[in-house]
């Protein structure tokens, strides 16, 4: 049987090692079972001459460090280690591995070489005690030189910065280890080295070129049916170091709109005075659904930047009412009565009166269940006491104010429980929507905790203390009467078991507070009971458990390190304070402060094990900064960081949206009022983009983009990287060495579209003159660019929709200083008697089926009312004129059968006419 050739590989677990451990590596063999591994003394510049062969991890090529070790000739030169690496079993034909560890190495660079059947692989590693850890920013690249061991800093040594060319700088440490270059000269990827005692480096990461622009990139909402239309802008600033600027030499933006990574719209939109574009996109009848991408590409060659903004694109049906339910508290003692409000509005702003509902009510525990012993010492006995609620269903309909109240009785159990209630709302336009809610149902007026300090304890050094808390569910300590058990299992000389219990009866202060510390005999697993009663005798329980263990010899656990600061925020000229715990006495830790660049570092000796490290909060350092702190010791790195945000917020614009009406009619003329104020309340000129939206679109899916003070002020993330030398590799992994044209979209859409007239067909009516309702709109308005004057004011009007919902106005403002913020206001479109029409999304052509109106009497006073149904394109069977009473405030649906007599389009028109008033 023929096999294939054999075959070698060998890698390494980390590029630099210490002296103080044996150098590990991994030794792949193919259709061979051992191999000889020799390690060569060599020198970092013959494998390392500059930054480029480092970085370049393509073993082809002759500048990579790869290509360099494979190549270095070895031959009459001694090996200062020899070994072998063999597998036992395995399988023809494929790779087995071993782990296998050289002799002793003294401290030096070495390419190793493995032989076996006949064929050689390399790789290279560094034997040292010195670590260097680099920060590298957009201006500074930070090197620390420590010994790797005791993270003790190394002063005087020199350490050399080489970039793509070679060579760029060398400095000498100072007295803290540290040493920092200027990268103004630097070209392309770099690495530091330090010689003068035991070879190190470190191969820093890039911190990320900054964005020469930022955009603030929406759509007029989140969701599109097929065929409408969309509607986009965006607002372009230049990238200045902590600040914006506008886009000066740029007059216009590339937008695409992608459908799978392909392009179905491109246009180069030109950018107004504002430095913003707008533009527009028809979507087909029939388009693609799910998620499109919004592509705007701004700049050109090094300053190209691409912004992205998703929308979404579905065949949906807006809801029409929305159901709420709601419970008054968070938690309620068991025995009470438990009242849940169901209600529903229309989007138009009047109640589901006469909705439909149908509820179900859950109950699930979550608390342990208080054991037997305990139940019968409270004198509760009967094990019965733990049942809980059962789960029940039931049906409402709503009253005149669009609720119903439901009354939940609960029962008394030694647990605490979960109760949910879910609804389904429905009406006549049988389209049921559905909401929860959830209350806690506690079994007594306050909770109990009995929590050990600690996991485990070494027995006869450290004494188990078990933490008591009693607080009532707001969290507020209240003082009880405690009694506490920790339980030792044990097994006696005849194998059965038994518990030996030791009892403590306490009292927890003002806090609720209370500590008791237990003397263990020997190593086992402690369970802890804990159980108090509140003033109606209600068991409260609670339990946990600990370990004792011998006490061993144990290395201390290194590294430990927590940083947090003192506040949320802070303003400038305030001094942070970074509360620092360590259990690293005597080591050097490198403190940093790290953001758009490296701001500060210095080198802090810890000498105790908590400390406040003051921190004054400068202006250059918003809209935040990371306090970050390196530990070296053992040859692992410890990072923390503790985040201080100091906010923008006098970039933030305060912006008013104020419609002249609390409530509109369809087809009437709005005005809405648009201002925009500074941090001072004084009005500023800004362009506001402005969209009202149908309010019950978002119950389809929310608008998640962020506000544009977000955007151009909020977080901005760190710019700073740190790397270090003997950082871990995955052996296996890499670096071990080192849409065709454009689909037709529908045409774009005459601009009369977007003006906010009323459609010619609009103003139709009925043979008794009443006006049809046929223009329904999911965006009332768009206008990208509302320019409020020097006080900060300015107005537009339009003419409502047909709709009868809830308009969502939101206004996003920003200034030719980048100040930025939004705002938000609602109104609502309804009538004093309305009639709604509801049919299937379609029929197939001879299907027979149902036309409904349904009518609404808001007027004040029954109301006699004419109700007709016309129809183009499908037949009415039977009257198409009916007449019915309905008292104030009251619903009816009226129904016609109907015959799809055609295909295509069908057009009904349903008027209801009320008379005078």
């Amino acid at each position: 049987e023929e096999h294939e050739a054999p075959n070698v590989n060998v890698e390494v677990f980390s590029r630099i090692w210490p002296t103080t451990e044996n150098v590990q590596l991994r030794a792949w063999l193919y259709n061979t079972k051992s191999a000889v591994l020799a390690a060569y003394r060599v020198e970092l510049a013959q494998i390392a001459p500059d930054a480029s062969s480092i970085h370049e991890t393509d073993e082809d090529k002759p500048d990579s460090v790869g290509y360099r070790v494979k190549h270095l000739d070895l031959g009459g030169r001694s090996p200062a280690a020899r070994w072998t690496a063999s597998v036992k079993g395995g399988y023809e034909d494929s790779w087995m591995d071993v782990d296998t560890k050289a002799p002793k190495l003294a401290p030096g660079v070495y390419a190793i070489s493995m032989k076996g059947g006949g064929v050689e692989d390399r790789t290279w590693l560094v034997v040292s005690d010195r670590a260097l850890v680099s920060k590298r920013s957009p201006d500074v690249i930070l090197g620390w030189l420590v010994n790797a061991q005791t993270g003790q800093p190394i002063a005087g040594s020199w350490v050399h910065l080489f970039d793509d060319d070679g060579r760029v700088a060398a400095k000498q440490t100072e007295r803290d280890g540290t040493v920092a270059f200027d990268t103004a000269d630097v070209k392309g990827e770099y690495w530091l080295t330090a010689t003068g005692g035991q070879p190190t480096f470190v191969i820093p990461s890039s911190p990320g070129a900054v964005q020469p622009f930022k955009a603030y990139v929406h759509t007029d909402r989140p969701v599109y049916r097929p065929g409408h239309l969309v509607q986009f802008r965006g607002t372009i600033r230049r990238a200045m170091r902590g600040d914006y600027a506008m886009p000066e030499g740029i007059g216009s933006a590339t937008v695409e709109i992608r459908f799978s990574g392909d392009p179905v719209y491109r246009k180069e939109l030109p950018l107004n005075e504002w430095g913003s574009f707008a533009g527009e996109f028809q979507l087909a009848p029939e388009p693609p659904l799910g998620e499109y991408d919004l592509v705007v590409t701004v700049g050109s060659g090094e300053e190209r930047t691409v912004f992205h903004k998703e929308f979404s694109v579905q065949a949906y049906r807006k809801p029409e009412l929305e159901p709420q339910v709601a419970i008054l508290r968070e938690y309620y003692l068991q025995g009470e009565t438990i009242p849940v409000t169901i209600s529903a509005q229309y989007f138009f702003g009047s109640p589901v009166s006469g909705g439909k509902v149908e509820y179900t009510v859950t109950f699930s525990e979550e608390s342990s269940p208080v054991p037997e012993r305990i139940r019968e010492a409270a004198g509760l006995g009967a094990p019965g006491v733990m049942d809980i609620e059962r789960d029940f269903s039931g049906t409402a309909i709503l009253d005149e104010q669009g609720q119903f109240v439901l009354e939940v009785p609960t029962t008394y159990a030694t647990v605490d429980r979960r109760m949910l209630v879910s609804v389904t709302v429905s009406e006549l336009a049988l389209r049921p929507r559905e909401a929860y809610a959830s209350a806690l149902i506690t079994a007594a007026r306050f909770r109990l905790s009995a929590e050990p300090t600690q996991y485990s304890y070494v027995l006869g050094e450290e004494t188990p203390t078990i933490a008591i808390l009693t607080a009532d569910y707001e969290g507020e300590g209240l003082s009880r009467r405690v009694k506490v058990a920790v339980i030792e299992p044990m097994t006696d000389r005849e194998g059965r078991s038994y518990e030996e219990r030791t009892e403590y009866d306490v009292e927890t202060d003002s806090e609720g507070r209370a500590t008791i510390t237990f003397q263990p005999k020997r190593p086992n697993r402690y369970q802890v009971e804990a159980w108090a009663l509140d003033d109606e005798s209600n068991p409260v329980y609670a339990s946990a458990s600990f370990h004792v263990e011998k006490p061993e010899p144990e290395e201390r656990e290194w590294p430990t390190l927590t940083m947090e600061a003192d506040s949320d925020e802070y303003e400038s000229g305030d001094v942070a304070k970074v509360h620092t715990r360590t259990d690293q006495l005597g080591a050097w830790m490198l403190l940093t402060i790290e953001g758009e660049r490296l701001f500060e570092y210095k080198v802090h000796r810890l000498l105790t094990n908590e400390f406040d490290l003051k921190v004054p909060v400068e202006e250059r350092f918003r809209p935040g900064v990371d306090v970050s702190a390196v530990i070296v010791r053992k040859g692992e790195p410890t990072r923390e960081w503790a985040r201080l945000d100091i906010p923008r917020n006098d970039r933030r614009l305060e912006v008013i949206i104020s419609p002249d009406l609390e409530r509109y009619e369809p087809a009437q003329t709005a005005r809405y009022a648009i201002t925009t104020r500074d941090r001072q309340s004084r009005g500023v000129p800004a362009e506001v983009g402005l969209g009202i939206v149908d309010e019950a679109l978002y119950e389809i899916m929310e608008d998640y983009t962020p506000s544009p003070f977000a955007v151009f002020w909020g977080e901005m993330r760190s710019r700073v990287t740190t790397d270090f030398s003997h950082a871990q590799l995955y052996p296996g992994g890499g670096a071990q060495m080192g849409g065709n044209g454009m689909p037709t979209a529908a045409p774009p859409a005459p601009r009369e579209m977007m003006k906010l007239e009323a459609r010619p067909e609009a103003a139709e009516a009925t043979d008794e003159g009443i006006r049809i309702r046929r223009r329904f709109e999911d965006t009332a308005l768009w206008e990208p660019s509302v320019i409020t004057g020097p006080d900060g004011r300015a107005s537009v009007e339009f003419e409502m929709p047909d709709n009868l919902t809830t308009w969502r106005a939101i206004g996003r403002a920003i200034d030719r200083e980048t100040r930025a913020g939004e705002g938000r206001e609602t109104r609502t479109v309804t009538m004093p008697l309305l009639v709604r029409l509801v049919l299937p999304r379609f029929y197939v052509e001879g299907d027979e089926g149902t036309a409904a109106a349904i009518v609404h009497n808001y007027t004040g006073e029954g109301k006699t009312v004419n109700v007709a149904l016309t129809a183009d394109g499908a037949r009415i069977e039977g009257e198409p004129r009916q007449q019915v009473s309905i008292p104030a405030e009251g619903i009816v649906r009226l129904t016609w059968p109907i015959v799809a007599t055609t295909a295509g389009e069908a057009r009904f028109v349903v008027s209801a006419d009320g008379g005078a008033g």
